[in-house]
């Protein structure tokens, strides 16, 4: 969906897979066969992956106080957390402009590649939470947090960054992908997705993020050149 708003976005992304894989799908196929871990190289693909999953983060985590802390201060009251359970908020996080910036409600993958150029060693995804310090480039380390973090963070994250890659890099050059919902209401003030996908700018959340209507597109095969 949103590489269907962002053309220059999704140019930059078939141009990495260019300079990455051969132009022949079946022969995209064998090489991810035989090597998967050749998707690791594709540093804005994974950026662009990063920046889909802030907006739309994949789950949550149940969590509980620190021993002696009794209450939260936030948004000018007094909120109660002891012996109660604290569901952390990810999306609410991730559209922080004190955390993000001000443009936390746009969509630029290229924050995450600032981020790259900023830090040291270490990826800082999977492994509840990466190496380092507190800070990861720019920010805090655990700001980004789809799969959420530390001890309870999804053991299967970086498996699932890795299907995430071979997917877009097994469709990206071969389709166009296009939203058939458009939206024109302005209904929240942190991002515009609602202004061009209505409600698709929004998940329903159960036991696993989903759109909160059916992801409806329309889909072409591309003209091949090779």
């Amino acid at each position: 969906m949103l590489l269907s708003l962002y053309p220059d976005v999704l140019a930059r992304v078939r141009a990495e897979h260019d300079a990455h894989f051969p132009p022949d799908l079946s022969a995209t196929a064998e090489l991810l066969a035989a090597d998967p871990t050749k998707t690791n190289a594709m540093s804005y693909t994974n950026a662009v992956l990063k920046e889909t999953l802030r907006f739309f983060p994949i789950g949550f985590t149940i969590r509980q106080a620190p021993p002696g802390v009794t209450h939260l201060d936030w948004a000018g009251r007094r909120w109660p957390v002891a012996d109660l359970m604290v569901v952390p908020c990810a999306h609410a996080t991730h559209m922080d402009p004190k955390v993000w910036g001000p443009d936390a409600g746009s969509f630029r993958p290229d924050r995450f590649l600032d981020d790259e150029a900023g830090k040291g060693e270490g990826e800082g995804e999977g492994k509840g939470g990466g190496a380092g310090g507190e800070e990861e480039g720019t920010r805090h380390r655990f700001a980004w947090r789809p799969f959420e973090r530390g001890p309870r963070a999804c053991i299967a994250q970086d498996l699932a960054m890795d299907e995430l890659r071979i997917m877009l890099v097994l469709t990206a050059r071969w389709f166009d992908f296009e939203t058939v919902v458009e939206g024109t209401t302005r209904r929240v003030e942190y991002m515009d997705l609602d202004q061009k996908v209505g409600d698709l700018a929004f998940q329903m959340v159960g036991m696993e993020a989903r759109p909160r209507h059916d992801m409806r597109m329309k889909v072409r095969l591309r003209d091949q050149v090779a």
